[in-house]
């Protein structure tokens, strides 16, 4: 971008009116250049976003997945997407990166959710019958003997 912005205004040094827009053009350039630096926060945070997001979804994929915790996972990259967006038209780059830690910390309760979403449904509850054979098993300690007497 700086490599075009002097070329520009080199080139319009040699047009015979050329004087009266250099002004001008540094000026537009000027305004550019100092945009840039918080074009490629923005970029980079959202790139760093997205790659915190599928990392967070392959590993939490590996445990598993239900139509619930499908249904969060696309809800919470619809609201990435608009976040991101929302983070490209912020003007500061104090703000840019206030922004991202806000969102990187959503993403990270996400994910618990998620995991807990997961969690709560492998969880089986014990049905009746098993729970009081399980109480009934619980109370010999040891096994019973068999006695001669008992066989005949």
């Amino acid at each position: 971008m700086a490599k075009h912005a002097h070329a520009k205004i080199r080139a319009e040094r040699d047009k015979p009116n050329g004087q009266r827009r250099i002004p001008m053009l540094k000026d537009l350039y000027g305004n550019l250049l100092q945009e840039l630096p918080l074009k490629c926060k923005v970029d980079d945070c959202k790139d760093d976003l997205w790659r915190y997001y599928d990392q967070l979804t392959n590993t939490r994929r590996l445990l598993g997945t239900s139509q619930d915790v499908a249904k969060l996972e696309a809800q919470e990259a619809e609201e990435l997407e608009k976040d991101v967006e929302h983070m490209a038209k912020l003007k500061y780059m104090k703000s840019v990166e206030i922004y991202y830690q806000d969102r990187r910390r959503a993403l990270k309760k996400y994910d618990e959710k998620a995991r807990d979403m997961l969690r709560r449904e492998n969880v089986r509850p014990t049905p009746r019958i098993e729970r009081r054979a399980m109480e009934q098993l619980d109370t010999f300690s040891m096994p019973p003997r068999e006695d001669s007497a008992w066989r005949r």
